[in-house]
């Protein structure tokens, strides 16, 4: 008998654009990119190997989808851990929900490193998804 180990890892889309059609996302998450969100996912990949960029949106514009569907992107393509950082406890609340629904794979390190799951520190840690 054998034992599989480690975290399998789902195959990485082409870009961050085809990865959105690929999630599966829960009923409440969206359903579609808006142009200007699939825009800035198509001129990123101009840019994936810039060492430091920044993406601009006004308020309500889509910021947290572009951001997490380039996290996942990145984190499924090249194995890289992710960090996704907000000013307040009570944004990095909502972006966590959005990214469960959206179906992107993310774990919750607010607050004291102390009171992390292990298994979401694990999780970061490996870069792996979390079930």
């Amino acid at each position: 008998m054998s034992f599989i180990t480690g975290t399998a890892q789902p195959s990485a889309a082409a870009n961050p654009e085809a990865l959105f059609r690929d999630l599966v996302r829960l009923d409440h998450g969206p359903k579609h990119l808006w142009a200007h969100q699939a825009d800035i996912l198509r001129d990123y990949l101009n840019h994936k190997n810039d060492p430091d960029l920044a993406i601009e949106l006004p308020t309500g514009a889509g910021k947290t989808l572009v951001g997490m569907l380039i996290g996942e992107w990145r984190r499924r393509t090249f194995g890289e851990r992710i960090v996704y950082l907000c000013p307040t406890l009570q944004l990095a609340k909502q972006a966590i929900a959005d990214a469960h629904a959206t179906g992107v794979s993310v774990v919750d390190l607010t607050g004291s490193n102390s009171a992390w799951d292990a298994n979401d520190r694990f999780a970061y840690t490996k870069a792996a998804l979390r079930t």
